[in-house]
């Protein structure tokens, strides 16, 4: 997301704070929830795989997932790309540390298909961007998927669902400052436009 995303969402913010700087952390889901609960960052977007120890979950969006693949691949043809239609294909997968991953292999796995794995990324965003670069294809995010699904790339609906469950966390302890609560309501209100702009996702409750 902090390849294109959350720019508008600062964008937002510096618009009413000229003289707030803001520092933008592009790391593993797992180090930014370690950031945020020892208080090194305010806040953060993080896939949520799960428990989250000393932080504080105030919002919650499930992604659904979707197939990155340039326009001229057979598979671009389909309205969707089930896991089966996945077999030998020469894919990008995400690091084995990352909780997302293993959920793809498994839905691979129990339909039959095993990929030509030969580049492994440690973040959607690089993932997409070697689907770019022709180094084959990505099951990703659809706001990453939203970045690069043009100039030849497409993006297609994965099928069995699967979802990117994404949350937005604060440290546990302590009140977020009065700035920290205006960039909270910038990011909500940012995923309000682009759940409004008909992206495959949804609000948690």
């Amino acid at each position: 997301m902090s390849l294109g995303f959350v720019q508008g969402i600062i964008g937002r913010f510096s618009a009413r704070h000229e003289t707030v700087r803001v520092s933008l952390h592009t790391r593993t889901s797992i180090q930014l929830i370690n950031l945020t609960a020892t208080g090194r960052i305010d806040l953060a977007l993080v896939a949520d795989y799960g428990e989250q120890p000393a932080v504080r979950r105030l919002a919650g969006w499930a992604l659904d997932c979707v197939v990155l693949l340039p326009q001229e691949h057979p598979l671009a043809d389909r309205a969707e790309v089930r896991a089966e239609d996945l077999h030998g294909e020469r894919m990008i997968s995400l690091s084995s540390f990352d909780g997302m991953q293993p959920r793809i292999d498994a839905l691979l796995a129990a339909a039959g298909a095993v990929p030509d794995y030969r580049i492994e990324s440690q973040l959607t965003g690089t993932a997409a961007a070697c689907v770019a670069a022709g180094l084959g294809i990505a099951i990703v995010d659809p706001l990453t998927a939203a970045l690069f699904a043009r100039d030849g790339i497409v993006a297609r609906p994965f099928r069995p669902a699967l979802a990117l469950l994404v949350t937005l966390i604060v440290p546990e302890e302590g009140t977020p400052s009065a700035p920290t609560r205006e960039m909270i309501a910038a990011v909500t209100a940012h995923f309000g436009d682009w759940l409004g702009r008909g992206v495959a996702a949804r609000s948690l409750p």
